[in-house]
């Protein structure tokens, strides 16, 4: 499956790239070997590889994900301490000017 013409050019369109006519037939003769390259993938026979899903056989070790315990008493007192404060929400003044 190669591209054709109208697909290059709808690439360098959506990537807005403004090519003159030299960089744009380089751009698209590299694009073609690039797309090539993946073919020529596809055909590579692996079904004697078995599949694994990094180069090495490390186990990373993840730490549980535990609910934090929320301190409701100082989140709580900095809300109410706030002058303007409504449902958990704090305002503050103004930072720029309008």
């Amino acid at each position: 499956m190669g591209l054709n013409n109208k697909e290059l050019k709808n690439i360098t369109n959506l990537a807005r790239l403004d090519l003159e006519e030299k960089k744009e037939e380089k751009f698209f003769s590299d694009i073609a070997r690039v797309v090539g390259y993946f073919e020529d993938l596809k055909n590579v026979d692996v079904s004697d590889v078995n599949p694994v899903t990094g180069g090495t056989y490390e186990i990373n070790v993840f730490r549980n994900d535990n609910d934090m315990v929320r301190v409701e008493t100082k989140e709580g007192a900095i809300i109410r301490s706030f002058p303007d404060n409504k449902e958990g929400l704090l305002k503050t003044p103004h930072i720029f000017d309008k």
